[in-house]
């Protein structure tokens, strides 16, 4: 995170996505990624919940940047070494993965929850578990790694 929109990261991390589908389909194959039911019609009627649930959805969004910057913020103010900062990040992400190996596992499980309709507590839980634990080893390294910083003219 830069703390601002800069329109050449967001083209390239559109570009960067755009090349890895077709090329993940090299590796795995052109095979569905998830299994979904039919989608059936749900009527004009709907589409003031899927307004509602968009508005909410940008609310949520809102916070959780807000949240993502006051950890960089923080970050920022332990002046930590970085090795120090790596050994914890490492350390940290390490206990994670070995008392909860799933919340360090990708985000297919969450993903094919919230498709086929299973959005159980068990789903929600495990989402927020790993936004949770890993969002600081994210924001603790941003500061010296990982970050392509631009200036305009």
């Amino acid at each position: 995170m830069i703390r601002r929109f800069e329109t050449r990261i967001a083209i390239t991390a559109i570009g960067s996505s755009c090349c890895a589908i077709p090329v993940a389909r090299l590796f795995l194959g052109q095979s569905p990624d998830f299994k979904v039911e039919a989608v059936t019609y749900s009527g004009f009627g709907s589409g003031f919940l899927f307004l509602a649930l968009g508005v909410a959805a940008g609310i949520l969004g809102a916070a959780y940047s807000g949240a993502l910057l006051g950890t960089i913020s923080l970050a920022d103010r332990l002046r930590w070494p970085i090795e120090l900062r790596a050994a914890v990040i490492g350390g940290v992400v390490g206990a994670i993965a070995w008392f909860a190996p799933a919340v360090v596992r990708g985000g297919h499980f969450i993903t094919q929850c919230a498709l086929s309709g299973a959005a159980t507590a068990r789903c929600s839980r495990e989402s927020q578990k790993a936004k949770a634990q890993l969002t600081f080893a994210a924001v603790v390294r941003h500061k010296h790694s990982y970050t392509i910083r631009t200036e305009t003219s």
